[in-house]
């Protein structure tokens, strides 16, 4: 049976470098959590001119409107990602501005998506280790979750992410495991398998779905007008292993988004 529920801790691996930040929605088959080291549904990611932050800490609670169970999780934006190399934290402006470059290129040019286990290599072999710290939160990010038999309603309140600074930008994560999730496919009829799926595609379809290769568990989200939405999917071992979409809310004029993740597969609603 397949399940929809927040993480329970003492269910994942943590491993990589999620492990320990706050999660969204997860799906679990038979009591299995199927997120590796993807974040989940519905998760903030903040990125402003000081680097990337998710959270360490947030605050939930449950809440019945029209018959209808709610659950509200507020995610205080306070894991920082740094880097260190040889167990020592760096501290350049410098680099970490060399670093968010790198990140630039790797979102908007498919082909160098394509060297990421390279990259990975080369980055193990020098030394170098991203880490979260924790932070003063630069923003609260409030987010409503609607967990029924076969969707997920999701809305977003990001007011509060103004304060993380004028040039800040928000994305909303919607992920599960790439060691699950393999297949591509969309109502364009685009169909792809693992890294041909790429890291950070724009997704111009009207809707996208991600399923398994024998493609009977899966999930879909739609677009939406001026709200960008991108595919993405990484397998470098198990600390890099994440399938799914990713909505960016920086430019979308609005204090709250809403949408919907359609889950396909034999469900048995909230665990």
């Amino acid at each position: 049976m397949l399940n929809m529920s927040f993480s329970n801790e003492d269910d994942l691996d943590n491993r990589g470098l999620t492990s320990g930040l706050q999660k969204g929605v997860i799906l679990y088959k038979d009591g299995t959590p199927l997120c590796e080291e993807g974040m989940g549904f519905g998760v903030p990611v903040i990125v402003n001119r000081y680097g990337t932050y998710l959270s360490f800490t947030a605050d939930i609670e449950e809440q019945e409107r029209n018959g209808s169970r709610y659950y509200i999780k507020t995610f205080y934006m306070d894991a920082l990602q740094r880097a260190k190399t040889g167990g020592k934290e760096i501290e350049s402006d410098l680099r970490y501005r060399w670093i968010e470059a790198r990140g630039w290129v790797y979102k908007r040019f498919p082909l160098v998506q394509r060297f990421l286990p390279v990259a990975l290599t080369a980055r193990r072999k020098a030394g170098v280790e991203f880490f979260f710290k924790k932070v003063d939160p630069p923003a609260i990010v409030r987010v409503l979750y609607r967990i029924g038999q076969d969707n997920i309603d999701i809305e977003i309140d990001h007011q509060g992410s103004i304060r993380a600074g004028g040039s800040a930008r928000l994305y909303i994560l919607n992920e599960q495991g790439a060691g699950v999730f393999d297949n591509y496919s969309d109502s364009s009829g685009t169909d792809l398998r693992k890294s041909a799926i790429g890291g950070w595609i724009n997704v111009d379809a009207d809707k996208a779905w991600m399923m398994c290769k024998d493609k009977m568990i899966g999930f879909a989200v739609n677009n939406h007008p001026r709200i960008p939405l991108y595919r993405g999917w990484e397998k470098a071992s198990d600390t890099l292993s994440w399938s799914g979409f990713i909505y960016d809310l920086t430019k979308s004029g609005r204090e709250s988004f809403a949408y919907r993740i359609e889950v396909i597969g034999k469900k048995t609603g909230e665990a």
